[in-house]
């Protein structure tokens, strides 16, 4: 599995900086994950945003921790 760092990202939980890595799991999920707290996230696939309803918010994220 090899992570790669999101540049200028900062943790929803301990906002820390440039602490972000993404990785793919083995059955494609996309997981971002703070290397400093262990806060992680499950990125949604493109299929489920483009299906997703239409609202003002910036990003649709499912908390797995």
């Amino acid at each position: 599995m090899k992570k790669r760092f999101i540049a200028g990202a900062v943790c929803p939980e301990c906002q820390k900086m440039d602490k972000m890595a993404v990785y793919i799991r083995e059955n494609g999920e996309e997981i971002a994950e703070c290397v400093a707290c262990g806060y992680q996230s499950l990125r949604p696939k493109e299929a489920d945003v483009e299906n997703a309803p239409k609202t003002d918010s910036m990003g649709v994220v499912k908390i797995i921790k």
